[in-house]
This record gives structure tokens, sequence and C-alpha cells, in this order.
């Protein structure tokens, strides 16, 4: 009888032999990747956490106005989250107000005169009191005018402004208005240096010149005699 090799008899077909190879090359696969220091491993990412911005305490809908009276010129102001600002040393008739907070300011003023003054000439006061008006006067920062009645009989224009400082986006409204020998001012300057600034100053701007600056509220002269004789 013929007998094949021993080469033969140990044969083993192509295809087994694949899958045997196959199983020993996972299998050692494997076992690198369980043994392999564990800072070569690829670390998983945290998960990106978005956070919303706090509310404005200027410009939030939901901020409460709450009126101050100036301690000078018979008048009385509405302001956005009125607990937040303070009042500042008056001078003559100004009357000013801080809210750190919000990194803003504002100054009221009325002064009367002896003859009719013109609106240029109330704003010149203006400029010559607050410095920090001239800053954001410019062509290029100024960005709206818009002429508005004021209660109390008084004429104006309101002007907004808005430029860069920096990291800071700073925001200007200002408002002059006339009258027959009289003359009414109210300056708010802001500034933000978070994420979204511009879009918080312009809020701001918003609010604030249709809110605040524009409806400040005057006495009348009885009014004003009844109140100093009753002591209220």
């Amino acid at each position: 009888m013929l007998e094949l090799p021993i080469t033969h008899r140990n044969f083993v077909p192509f295809g087994a032999r694949a899958l045997k190879l196959g199983w020993l090359a996972f299998a050692v696969f494997f076992w690198l990747v369980a043994c392999a220091p564990h800072a070569d491993r690829p670390t998983p990412k945290a998960p990106v956490v978005f956070t919303r911005p706090l509310p404005d305490p200027l410009s939030d809908p939901g901020t409460q106005f709450g009126w101050r009276s100036a301690p000078v010129g018979g008048y009385r102001v509405a302001l956005p989250d009125a607990r937040g600002w303070r009042a500042e040393a008056n001078t003559g008739p100004w009357f000013s107000l801080s809210h750190s907070a919000s990194h803003s300011q504002l100054w009221f003023g009325s002064w009367r005169a002896s003859r009719i003054l013109t609106i240029e000439e109330c704003a010149s006061k203006v400029r010559q009191a607050l410095p920090r008006v001239r800053e954001l006067e410019s062509p290029r920062a100024t960005f709206e005018k818009a002429k508005v009645s004021v209660p109390g009989g008084f004429e104006g224009e309101l002007s907004l402004a808005q430029d860069r400082r920096g990291a800071a986006t700073l925001g200007r409204a200002m408002l002059i208005a006339a009258r027959p020998g009289a003359c009414f001012a109210a300056v708010f300057v802001t500034q933000s240096s978070e994420s979204g600034a511009l879009l918080r100053v312009l809020e701001r701007l918003a609010v604030l010149s249709d809110r605040t600056l524009t409806t400040a509220r005057f006495q009348r002269i009885e009014q004003r005699v009844s109140r100093d004789k009753t002591g209220e």
C-alpha cells in the first residue's frame, strides 16, 4: 500500500489555517491593548456644558422700575433696578447716580435762565459739567439722533453713541432739552466686557432712553410749595 509522505499526512486545509491565524492575531491585539500604559489610552472628552448668561440688571424684561426724586429741580425719574442705584455727591443742578452691577452712571440736570435758551446752549453747559460726554461725541461713535418731547414742556434731542475702549464696549445715551427759560439734561453712560457686550450695551441704551431719560416727571410749582410746607 502506497503511503503518503509525512508532510502530507499533517496537511491542514488553507481555510482552517486562515481561521486559526485570525484568532491568534485577535488574541495578540487584545493582549496589547489590555496591557498598554494607561497614559496611551484616549481620554474621553468632557461633555460641553452651555451656561445661559445671567439676566442683565438694567435691560432684562423682568427688571422692576422704581421712582427716585432729584434733590433739586423738582422732578423724579424712573430707574430700572431702582435699589441698585447709589446717589453720588451732587453739585449745582446735577443729580448723579451710579449702578455698580452694570458699570453704569446717570446724570440729570435742570436749570433756569432769564432768557430763552437753545438746545445747543443747553448742550454746551452739559459738556462743560460732564467731561465724559465728550468721549462719545465723535461722528463715528454716534449712531442715532432723534427729536423728542419731554414731560414738563421740554423739546429736545436724544442721541445714542457706542464705541470700544480696549476690551470694553461703551455706550452713551444723552438727552438735551429746552423750554422757555429752562434746560433739562439726562445722560446715561454704561460699559460691558462680558460675552455679548455689544448686545448688552445696545439693549441698555434702548431701555434707559425709552423708559428713563425721556420720562422725567416734573412737579408743578404749587405742588412743590405745598410739599415744602408739609415736609413730605
